[in-house]
């Protein structure tokens, strides 16, 4: 329990948590500690000092003299969770351990939550933007497809209407070529027949002469 401490804690909780920490400010309650220890004469040193909490974490680095009853040690106040790596306010505690001196730097952690807070922004506005690009493609896509099927359907009906133009010509065509050959062959044929009977008739008179000149002999 220190009230310095816990106060220098709970101020730093309110400006990343950007809320109100209910419970008592005297108090700084931990759910874990961890940290490897090495002592030399008297003097225990850490490097990987780790302390839970359910509103932050804390980890650092730092001393503690037994002996002259000192201690110097830097850490970090961070919220839970993957933002207290990029979001974190130093904390500086050093002097003797019957009176500790606290020395909190808010000034890097307000600039790291404008910083995350701008960030965030851009990401939002950039997934807005890619968003808005993907339907825009899809909508212009789906405007082609369509175009492209309407000119797909005219240009077979006009191949339709072509082919079926065509298909009456050729039988256009072909019926006035029959009917013109037709139409020769019936006027020959009519032809024929006609010098046929007046050739018989012609012959119809000869032999009607031959009969009148063999009765005056």
């Amino acid at each position: 329990r220190d009230s310095n401490l816990a106060e220098k804690v709970s101020l730093a909780v309110k400006v990343f948590e950007k809320k109100k920490v209910d419970g008592d400010k005297s108090v700084v309650t931990f759910t874990g500690l961890s940290g490897d220890w090495k002592t030399t004469n008297g003097v225990f040193k850490t490097d990987n000092l780790s302390m839970l909490s359910p509103y932050f974490n804390i980890s650092g680095a730092g001393t503690a003299d037994v002996a002259k009853q000192v201690l110097d040690m830097k850490l970090r106040i961070g919220p839970t969770g993957e933002k207290g790596k990029k979001v974190f306010a130093p904390l500086h505690i050093y002097g003797s351990f019957s009176d500790p001196k606290f020395k909190l730097d808010l000034k890097d952690l307000v600039k790291a939550l404008a910083q995350a807070d701008l960030d965030k922004i851009k990401q939002e506005a950039k997934e807005k933007l890619e968003k808005a690009k993907l339907e825009a493609k899809q909508k212009l896509d789906a405007e082609k497809l369509k175009l492209q099927n309407k000119l797909a359907s005219e240009k077979a009906a006009k191949e339709q209407q072509l082919k079926k133009k065509l298909a009456d010509a050729k039988a256009n065509a072909l019926k006035k070529v029959e009917d013109k050959v037709g139409s020769d062959l019936k006027q020959k044929l009519n032809g024929g027949t006609t010098k046929a009977k007046a050739e018989e008739k012609v012959d119809k008179v000869k032999d009607k002469l031959k009969n009148k000149l063999k009765g005056l002999f």
